[in-house]
């Protein structure tokens, strides 16, 4: 009876063993924060892995990319770091920190790295919506001008 009793606690703890990962098993979310938890801490190397494992759960998260980005900006290497940062943008148009972080990367390259959304479509100059009020502008000058000619 008490071999019976062992052979049972064995064979349960054989299969909570085998089974805890599984269960336990840790979401890109957490890879995430343990690898910000490095980086705070300086270990960079230890916050790559951790941003690798984040981006491996999740491949569209943003955030992973961002932060994996600013960990190897802290390395010095600003081309996977630039990589990173496009790639954040990519997914997240409105991640703006991940825009200004990749400009100072870029800056530290020294070279003008074209970003991924400038590469599809022509790079415009100016404010956005001034083309209207200008237009707007340019039609009540001409009604103006119309207007005193009567």
């Amino acid at each position: 009876m008490k071999t019976k009793a062992i052979q049972m606690v064995m064979v349960a703890l054989i299969a909570v063993s085998i089974f805890a990962p599984i269960v336990n098993a840790e979401t890109a979310e957490e890879w995430n924060e343990k690898g910000v938890s490095f980086v705070k801490a300086d270990e960079y190397e230890k916050a790559t892995e951790c941003f690798d494992k984040a981006i491996e759960l999740d491949p569209m998260d943003a955030e992973a990319y961002h932060n994996r980005g600013l960990a190897y900006y802290a390395l010095a290497q600003y081309g996977r770091a630039i990589d990173d940062f496009d790639t954040a943008v990519e997914l997240d148009p409105n991640c703006t920190e991940a825009h200004d972080h990749r400009e100072l990367a870029v800056s530290k390259t020294g070279e003008k790295k074209p970003t991924q959304s400038s590469m599809t479509t022509p790079e415009k100059k100016g404010v956005d919506g001034f083309e209207v009020v200008f237009a707007i502008i340019g039609l009540m000058a001409v009604a103006y001008i119309l207007i005193k000619r009567k």
